[in-house]
């Protein structure tokens, strides 16, 4: 049986989509052959992988939670973010929309 993923802090809790993170933690899974991490339930992609660190990119997608799964039996950990990681694009942009022109 496999331990339960446990997110210790997810660094920076916000970004843009390709934006590298940093993850830190315990029972992270041995590779990201047998596990995954999601926001919002979309896939990062992987830079650097260990059981209790994992570097990956932000995906494009919106505010929500961060997800370490092991893949072999569904056992999930959540991130230590309350808010998630936040695309922040669309702030970005509004803030350039409201400059005068």
């Amino acid at each position: 049986m496999s331990s339960v993923p446990d997110v210790y802090s997810v660094a920076p809790n916000i970004g843009i989509p390709g934006q590298e993170i940093a993850i830190t933690g315990i029972y992270l899974g041995p590779s990201d052959f047998e596990a995954s991490v999601t926001i919002n339930s979309v896939e990062c992609e992987i830079v650097h992988w260990s059981d209790n660190s994992i570097t990956c990119k932000i995906p494009k997608t919106t505010s929500g939670d961060l997800v370490v799964t092991n893949k072999s039996n569904n056992v999930k950990g959540y991130g230590a973010t309350g808010d998630g990681v936040t695309d922040d694009t669309d702030d970005i942009q509004e803030a350039a929309d409201d400059l005068p022109l």
